[in-house]
């Protein structure tokens, strides 16, 4: 793939999708019910990564390899079209924004 450093990796064009699998793999991991994971997306391709109905919590996550996530408008309209208790932008960094 000729990644060889940390540069290479962020230069690659799948550093973006990457990210997505790494970060989902983790969440699964250390949710209650993992078997519970579910992906949404709709007929207008707003899309969901990542949906957890826990009862009586319903929880949504979103991946993004950047510096300053923020929420899109996918996600705000996925939040609406499935009652969402609480949404999180998963990203490789130490602040939390929102």
């Amino acid at each position: 793939m000729g990644v060889h450093n940390l540069d290479d990796i962020q230069a690659h064009p799948k550093l973006g999708a990457s990210w997505d699998g790494f970060a989902l793999e983790q969440i699964i991991q250390l949710a209650p019910e993992p078997e519970s994971a579910i992906f949404f997306s709709d007929y207008q391709d707003f899309e969901l990564y990542l949906h957890f109905n826990l009862p009586p919590k319903r929880i949504g996550f979103e991946f993004k390899y950047t510096s300053k996530p923020k929420l899109t408008e996918s996600m705000r309209k996925v939040e609406e079209l499935l009652h969402l208790d609480a949404s999180y932008v998963v990203y490789p960094g130490e602040n939390r924004f929102f």
